[in-house]
């Protein structure tokens, strides 16, 4: 069992390169690749959380699995729509292997937290998970604000599935840090609405869609943080002031380099 378990985790970067391959040499099977690394992400979850140490019972299990299958499967779907606006073949490259990388971490730190308790380092898989969830919010805003322009795809209907993938992200952020969501469904109610309204608003300045991206991720991990250390109890003026600090200061320096349409 753990060998096959071994096996999965550090063929992931491998299989998840292949993807991306297949999807740049053969864009037309975009739907059936994603359905295959969908599936195979699906199973390896199933299979690192079905004989968990920490498993207490079948439904466990399955809220388990789903809590951990929602950051690699956005990040790879981030991931895939954002790199379609990469041309360069080795840049298209690297940023493969960086997502097949940050794949095989995730799920590394889910096998550790699992299976090995007394070698977990705290909060690393919440850490891991947030950074990750990150990078997915701004590679799918930022995909939807490029298909605005260059395709000239507007669609409500994008929108809708803009604004879900934001609620899940942050949903997904209030499990994996076991926070109950009838304590914290206001709060996720008002950073669905806050960053809806975001979304909305922001593809009617004359920014690129890189800086829009950027700019709600920003505001994904402001609002994210804010109230997961709110609900843990770990909220205090160091860490507002860090965390504000930052994000303004990624802000500044976004809106100040990057190139304005």
């Amino acid at each position: 069992m753990f060998i096959v378990i071994r096996f999965l985790i550090y063929t992931l970067p491998l299989v998840v390169f292949s993807f991306f391959y297949a999807i740049r040499t053969w864009p037309h099977q975009l739907a059936v690749a994603g359905a295959i690394m969908f599936i195979y992400l699906l199973f390896v979850a199933w299979y690192i959380v079905r004989n968990s140490v920490r498993k207490q019972s079948d439904d466990m299990t399955w809220r388990e699995l789903l809590n951990y299958l929602i950051t690699p499967s956005f990040l790879l779907f981030g991931a895939s729509a954002f790199m379609v606006f990469i041309n360069d073949i080795l840049a298209y490259r690297l940023f493969a292997v960086g997502v097949a990388l940050i794949l095989f971490l995730f799920l590394e730190n889910v096998f550790i937290y699992l299976y090995y308790p007394h070698k977990y380092v705290l909060s690393s898989l919440e850490n891991v998970s947030a950074y990750s969830n990150l990078l997915s919010a701004f590679f799918v805003n930022s995909a939807y604000y490029g298909l605005s322009v260059f395709l000239h795809i507007q669609s409500k209907w994008l929108f809708a599935g803009v604004f879900v993938i934001n609620m899940i992200l942050f949903l997904q952020t209030i499990l994996i840090n076991k926070l109950k969501l009838k304590n914290t469904w206001l709060a996720f109610l008002l950073v669905a609405v806050l960053l809806g309204e975001m979304v909305w608003v922001l593809q009617y300045l004359p920014w690129s869609f890189l800086v829009k991206g950027a700019v709600l991720a920003t505001s994904y991990y402001l609002l994210s943080n804010m109230f997961r250390y709110y609900f843990l109890q770990s909220l205090n003026k160091t860490v507002l002031y860090r965390h504000l600090l930052i994000s303004g200061g990624m802000v500044v320096a976004i809106l100040l380099t990057a190139k304005w349409l």
